[in-house]
């Protein structure tokens, strides 16, 4: 009697032991109530203070500073609502401004911190290699070759023209004085023509041209260059040069002015002409002579060079 009545308590003490999973397995879970519940809390909980296992909760405001959620007082920053946390657990106890402590979203202040130090870091980075590269281009224009020196020679070293000469070779000029005559007729030239013909000079490194005008006086001798008036075309152009010139004429014509020349300049050269420019200067005398001396008008030219040490010559 005795076997059977434990033969008996085995089966039923099995039959408890089989139970207690499915009790396990039947307790309750999170809902999805509980689950939003906790999502909201951790929203609310903007910062936290964690010390001596007491925590307080504050709210992150808009413009940088905290406000107790315990005891509504608004805090200029994290450390001193640390220190203010601190002194409530512990007056007498003497602590750092306690920044290690305070979290943001779960995360201690130190790791946004540690962030931000690192993405300012390749920021920096990033601007001292633009500076760098920068620096390497305005090094490579420093050290870009001066223009070779041209070498300018006197007239009398040409001797008689030919073919061969370069009519780029620079001829010294020579004053009236040297050679024993008087200056044909006086000249004046007003500051916004000079002003023009420089800052025109002065746009491009390439050689610009122009044209002077003003008033002649027949019975003083007297030239007066009141205006100047840039080509607004590369010399290589053609097809623009005749309208740029018809409207220059026309603008001449409007103001009641006189045509008395032209200027072009010398970027990287000396004031003085080239072979060039004298058989220009002496093309545009000989049409601007006229038939008479009623019907004669000077022609003046004019080299510029705001890049070289000699900045004008006249040519009359």
């Amino acid at each position: 009697m005795q076997q059977q009545s434990q033969q008996q308590q085995l089966p039923q003490q099995s039959q408890q032991q089989q139970q207690q999973p499915q009790q396990l397995q039947q307790q309750p879970q999170a809902t999805d109530d509980q689950e939003e519940k906790d999502d909201i809390d951790e929203d609310i909980e903007d910062e936290e203070f964690i010390d001596e296992g007491q925590r307080f909760i504050g709210d992150l405001l808009p413009d940088g500073k905290i406000k107790s959620q315990e005891t509504d007082i608004v805090f200029a920053s994290p450390s001193a609502w640390a220190i203010h946390c601190k002194r409530i657990i512990n007056p007498e106890k003497k602590s750092g401004c306690g920044w290690a402590s305070v979290k943001y979203k779960g995360k201690k202040l130190d790791a946004y911190k540690n962030t931000w130090f690192k993405k300012r870091k390749q920021e920096q980075n990033k601007e001292i290699e633009v500076s760098d590269d920068e620096d390497m281009e305005k090094e490579k224009v420093m050290m870009a070759p001066a223009p070779v020196p041209r070498i300018v020679i006197k007239h009398n070293v040409i001797g008689s023209r030919a073919m061969n000469h370069d009519p780029n070779t620079l001829i010294e000029s020579t004053a009236f004085s040297s050679m024993g005559k008087i200056q044909p007729f006086l000249l004046s030239m007003s500051t916004n023509a000079v002003l023009v013909m420089d800052f025109h000079c002065h746009l491009t490194t390439s050689e610009v041209v122009g044209y002077l005008a003003g008033h002649w006086d027949v019975n003083a001798h007297n030239l007066a260059i009141t205006h100047a008036f840039p080509c607004r075309s590369r010399l290589a152009d053609r097809e623009l040069a005749p309208l740029v010139e018809a409207d220059i004429c026309r603008a001449i014509e409007q103001r009641h002015l006189t045509l008395v020349g032209w200027y072009h300049s010398h970027p990287f050269a000396a004031a003085t002409p080239t072979l060039r420019d004298i058989d220009a200067q002496l093309d545009y005398q000989i049409r601007m002579k006229g038939n008479s001396d009623a019907s004669y008008t000077p022609c003046v030219g004019v080299i510029c060079c705001g890049y070289y040490t000699n900045l004008w010559l006249l040519l009359l």
